[in-house]
């Protein structure tokens, strides 16, 4: 008999544990197996069973892609299993990283030398954000195209992809012995509110649930005295950690973490050798074991989308819990504002009861009744709530209307050309201002916004190649991106291209409801929130480096980053490449249009250096 050669791909996870845990999972279940880890050299005894547990560091190396065909050339493989398969769908269709190109070019080597392989996909989340993943999942999984499926998010093609995930695959559901109980006590936080309306409509949410923190801490403590054992979840970790180890530590508990930064609280966890394990996002997925050693669940700080929630439950409420009930306690803040409630988290816990994403729709079925807002647009719309209600205004807002002056009043005119400059002087003047200083004044006298409009306006007239209609005729050969206009202007980019993509336009001066008035290097957006960010001749302040590091923390994964400026800026056009890169992209060739440079580039799954400096 031929040995039997089965392939396991899995995410990187915490260093060594999830490769490890399925090399120790195929020893119990086959012990007269032979498991190789991490390498495409593995060097065989002669067994009739053998396993390869790759994670998808393997594929992400120089050498992956020769080292994969090598393999594939004196192996057969029978069956490959990918573990977590959405850590390599595809969320662009004109754009496949690395790590998915070469797992399904090994499939597809696979099939090609054995008709008989089986591959298996294992996913809770295999649709987040579009519905281009899903399809790029089932293409990985069959080895053939489907250009059948349409991305566009629409509620036949969500169905469609639903059929065909039904088709492919089933979703198991387990019934636990465990009872599941959700408490929701409500947390008055009156006493912060003007500290939470003092922070502003651009505030983040971090800054808000950093305040709501201190709130919830009363609660999570006497939750705590009835079982000392808990694991603590907070989505958003910056600060909020200290927050609440200083709290639990002053009390007498022993704190570990498992957070993007601190993992080494889990095992001591699972040894008894702390009581409060807090975790962030990174506990959420793909984390096995918790359900052996703790039956209780306190949610801090809420995920913003229904799936992300469930996978959280499903740390401790899974196969395994050796408890009889598993207690769920997320604290509800509310406020009493002049006579109405306002309440942050019951607006979050809405959301992840509204279950009508294009996610729930592509997985379950669930047909959508109308649009979710993102969360950067739900934050906004929490903090106008709660303005309203201190100001005791009526729930429609109005806003001063910009109007871009094209006045024909030569006198009028020649007094402002004087006062601000024409276009060139405007654009050095702003080039050298810090963007928060630039803000404030043009807060203060919005005039001289419009001035540099009007300039801009006019001399788009002028050029053969107009760096915003070029992303426009871009965008429009797309659909169902999720996209960052930062320094937007007059907003043409958003109005022109609405009806195919979600649009979140920034900039000092809001020329419509729509635009979010901020400064763009610190924007309200979740982190890994964008699949695009656009920056059409907006690199515009001294500090215009940290737009690009607040473009890389608001793209997800892949994102891509577009850059257009004037070629005259530019000193030497490859090393500004160069130093994107070292902030954490993959750079393009440039591209000369015109008078223009395009950089296109696309965010890595690492972490830029702090360091770089950005200069043309």
């Amino acid at each position: 008999m031929d040995a039997a050669l089965t392939i396991v791909c899995c995410p990187n996870a915490v260093v060594g544990q999830r490769t490890t845990g399925w090399a120790k999972e195929i020893k119990r279940v086959y012990p007269d197996s032979e498991v190789a880890l991490k390498t495409l050299q593995p060097q065989w005894s002669g067994t009739s069973h053998r396993y390869l547990v790759l994670n998808y560091e393997q594929f992400q190396q120089p050498n992956s892609e020769p080292d994969l065909k090598q393999f594939l050339d004196e192996n057969t493989v029978d069956f490959i299993v990918i573990d977590e398969v959405h850590y390599a769908k595809q969320r662009f269709a004109d754009q496949m990283s690395k790590r998915k190109r070469l797992i399904q070019a090994l499939v597809a080597a696979a099939a090609e030398a054995n008709p008989e392989l089986r591959v298996l996909g294992l996913s809770a989340t295999p649709v987040i954000n579009n519905l281009q993943e899903g399809r790029s999942l089932v293409e990985m999984i069959t080895g053939v195209e489907h250009d059948d499926i349409d991305v566009k998010p629409t509620v036949h093609n969500c169905m469609r992809l639903h059929q065909k995930l039904m088709t492919l695959g089933t979703r198991w559901r387990p019934e636990y012995s465990a009872v599941l109980d959700i408490e929701t006590p409500e947390i008055d936080c009156s006493e912060f509110t003007d500290e939470i309306r003092s922070l502003g409509k651009s505030s983040s949410p971090l800054d808000i649930e950093k305040i709501l923190t201190r709130a919830r801490l009363p609660k999570i403590l006497e939750t705590l005295q009835s079982n000392r054992r808990a694991v603590i979840y907070t989505h958003y970790v910056e600060e909020i950690d200290r927050i609440l180890y200083d709290e639990l530590t002053r009390n007498g508990y022993r704190v570990g973490f498992y957070t993007g930064a601190m993992k080494d609280g889990l095992d001591a966890f699972k040894l008894g050798q702390i009581d409060v394990l807090i975790g962030s996002s990174a506990i959420g997925t793909g984390v096995d074991g918790l359900q052996h050693c703790c039956n209780q669940l306190i949610v801090n700080v809420l995920p913003w989308t229904n799936a992300e929630f469930e996978q959280l439950i499903g740390r401790v409420w899974r196969q395994g819990q050796t408890k009889d009930r598993v207690n769920v306690l997320i604290p509800v803040t509310f406020a009493d504002v002049n006579g109405e409630k306002w309440s942050y988290c019951e607006t979050k816990l809405a959301r992840i009861r509204y279950k009508k994403s294009i996610a729930d729709a592509a997985i379950d079925g669930a047909v959508p009744e109308g649009n979710l807002r993102s969360p950067a647009q739900a934050q906004r719309d929490i903090m106008e709530w709660l303005e309203r209600l201190e100001e005791r205004r009526e729930t429609t807002i109005t806003r001063r209307k910009i109007v871009v002056p094209l006045s024909s009043d030569r006198q009028t005119a020649t007094k402002r050309l004087a006062r601000y400059g024409d276009f060139s002087q405007m654009n050095n003047r702003w080039n050298s201002t810090h963007s928060d200083k630039l803000g404030k004044r043009l807060q203060e006298n919005p005039e001289e916004w419009e001035q540099y409009h009007t300039h801009y306006r006019e001399a788009r007239e002028k050029w053969t190649i107009v760096p915003v209609k070029e992303m426009i005729s871009w965008c429009m050969k797309r659909e169902g991106y999720v996209i960052g206009d930062f320094g937007c202007g007059e907003a043409l980019l958003s109005e022109a291209v609405r009806e195919r993509h979600t649009v979140h336009s920034f900039d000092h001066i809001g020329i419509n409801d729509d635009v979010i008035e901020c400064d763009i290097s610190k924007t309200p957006l979740n982190s890994e929130t964008l699949d695009v960010a656009i920056f059409c001749l907006s690199l515009m302040g001294s500090n215009f480096a940290e737009y690009i590091r607040e473009a890389h923390r608001t793209l997800k994964i892949d994102g891509q980053l577009h850059v257009w400026e004037a070629t005259s800026r530019f000193k030497d056009v490859r090393e500004f490449c160069n130093s994107i890169e070292r902030l954490g992209f993959k750079a393009f060739d440039p591209e000369e249009r015109g008078q223009f440079t395009h950089i296109q580039a696309q965010k890595l799954d690492k972490i830029g250096n702090d360091d770089v400096t950005l200069a043309f």
